[in-house]
């Protein structure tokens, strides 16, 4: 149980810190809030192949539920649609919402088929 909790809170730190730089490397490039569905799309498909690999399950707890979980964000991703719908940027507003949507579901369906396809011993689950 100990282990299983630090196994979360290493991904996790790790996780916290990359989303970290992330935001300050956007924030930089004028690339505000859109690195927010980058950090989406790329941690729904880190633990899409996450779920189909044959890890240990301190390894899933590390990398899938403390590194993507401090790594991927709705929360954020909800305030900014907020923000940009109080400043009537409705389309931009939409097109975020798909992008992240969209992007995020593609990046776990297709990482889950594609590490399942490489661990075809798997099976169906």
């Amino acid at each position: 149980m100990v282990s299983d909790a630090l196994a979360v809170a290493c991904g996790a730190v790790c996780g916290a810190l990359a989303r970290h730089n992330l935001a300050l490397i956007a924030t930089q490039h004028a690339l505000a809030p859109w690195h927010i569905a980058g950090i989406n799309t790329v941690g729904s498909g880190v633990l899409g192949a996450v779920a189909a690999a044959p890890l240990p399950p301190a390894a899933k707890l590390c990398v899938g539920v403390g590194a993507c979980g401090a790594f991927t964000t709705f929360s954020t991703f909800s305030m900014d649609v907020v923000t940009m719908i109080e400043a009537e940027q409705f389309a931009k507003a939409a097109a975020y919402v798909g992008v992240n949507n969209v992007g995020s579901v593609g990046a776990a369906l297709g990482s889950y088929k594609l590490a399942k396809g490489l661990y075809p011993k798997l099976g169906k689950r």
